[in-house]
């Protein structure tokens, strides 16, 4: 379900979800960071507008926006309580938090609400009424300057002609890849702190010459070792950016997966990955599958990797052979 999410932030944070495409709305608090009102978002489904009552854009929301690589709606001038009472009227909300969060998310669909319904109109002529809300993400989010690009997009010449297949899209994957990539960037940075307060100049008072030279050398060995992680910290979150790591079954966990038999695709399975890349064989899996030979991997020091971009466009012949798959599966039954 594709949501507009309104965000009131203070000690607690007032937050609303809408349904772009119906009339079904939620109102809730959640307590802490940023991040805990994104893990309660994903948990609804996937937001593509974060919208604030204020005119000015809270830093808050604008991280919440940026998790999910949403749109950010706020008004030209902050929303007033007479008009986000009117606005609100015979909605069911707890208190001023939730109310807030409620009209910001109102006052954004009323924003977008021509274009949606345009969407939904030009659709229905077609009869492809179930791509609206994936169209819709596109226009929004500036991927597609028009519906008709926005199809192109999402369609895939097969023999039989063109289908037309929704976006895969991981919004618990997406957040805590970037909440991962958040944490090492953190990392690196104490370690740079610490690595620089190393290197500062000391008065050092001697007393015992051949014990003051051994803690020197100590010191100079945690330095390098500091230097060593933080270089090594900065080439894993560049990495992390471009590229994804191909993990194999014996891994704990992983987003895509290398897999060289039914046996280790069965493993991997169970790890939740939005992809397998099969080697000389087709998984007998629930997760969409490419060929090996059909994508380019490559190695970076111990890391066997994929190119993010590569990843995405070979998503929609894996789900694909999925889809192929499952559907056989179910005829022979």
């Amino acid at each position: 379900m594709k949501l507009i999410a309104g965000v009131d932030p203070g000690t607690r944070t007032g937050v609303a979800v809408l349904d772009i495409s119906s009339g079904f709305y939620k109102t809730f608090m959640v307590k802490g960071s940023a991040d805990d009102v994104c893990a309660a978002l994903i948990e609804h489904g996937e937001p593509i507008i974060i919208a604030s009552d204020k005119a000015k854009l809270p830093d808050f929301v604008r991280r919440v926006a940026s998790s999910f690589n949403a749109r950010s709606f706020y008004p030209s001038k902050d929303a007033r309580i007479s008009e986000k009472s009117l606005v609100t009227e015979g909605m069911e909300f707890s208190n001023d938090h939730e109310m807030d969060a409620l009209a910001a998310a109102l006052l954004a669909k009323k924003e977008y609400s021509r274009m949606f319904e345009k969407v939904d109109a030009a659709l229905k002529a077609k009869e492809m009424d179930d791509m609206s809300d994936e169209v819709k993400e596109l226009l929004l989010k500036n991927e597609a300057a028009n519906i008709e690009q926005a199809l192109k997009m999402l369609s895939k010449e097969e023999k039989g002609g063109v289908v037309y297949v929704p976006r895969w899209i991981e919004s618990k994957s997406v957040y805590n890849l970037k909440k991962k990539l958040h944490e090492m960037e953190r990392l690196v940075e104490r370690q740079k702190a610490v690595i620089k307060r190393l290197e500062e100049p000391k008065v050092v008072r001697i007393e015992r010459p051949v014990n003051t030279a051994k803690r020197v050398r100590i010191l100079e060995a945690e330095n390098r070792k500091l230097r060593k992680a933080a270089e090594s910290a900065d080439e894993q979150a560049i990495l992390e950016k471009d590229f994804e790591i191909v993990h194999a079954p014996p891994d704990p966990e992983g987003n895509v997966f290398l897999v060289r038999s039914q046996k280790e695709a069965r493993l991997a399975e169970k790890k939740g990955p939005s992809m397998l890349i099969a080697e000389g064989f087709e998984p007998d899996s629930i997760v969409p599958f490419i060929d090996a030979g059909k994508i380019r991997m490559e190695r970076k020091g111990s890391l066997t990797m994929v190119r993010k971009d590569d990843l995405r466009n070979a998503f929609n012949e894996g789900f694909m052979n999925y889809m192929r798959l499952y559907k056989k599966r179910f005829d022979t039954k």
